[in-house]
């Protein structure tokens, strides 16, 4: 993924679980460029959003795992 779609799923309607994969497929360099660009109170709220969908996405990962093993 570039910036520019990554970008495009920013500003879009998409869901925050979307927007935290999209993010999590841009380069590392590419990733604090675009957080470095942004306002501090938006950079702050993203950051946020994406941290707990993160952890909502591990816990599921999780718990589906547990589902298998027993």
């Amino acid at each position: 993924m570039n910036l520019d779609e990554f970008r495009i799923i920013y500003k879009g309607n998409s869901t925050v679980k979307n927007k935290t994969k999209a993010f999590n497929e841009l380069d590392v360099d590419l990733r604090k460029w675009f957080l470095n660009a942004l306002p501090e109170a938006e950079r702050e709220k993203f950051i946020n959003k994406i941290r707990k969908q993160a952890v909502n996405d591990f816990w599921t990962h999780e718990q589906e795992l547990i589902r298998i093993i027993q």
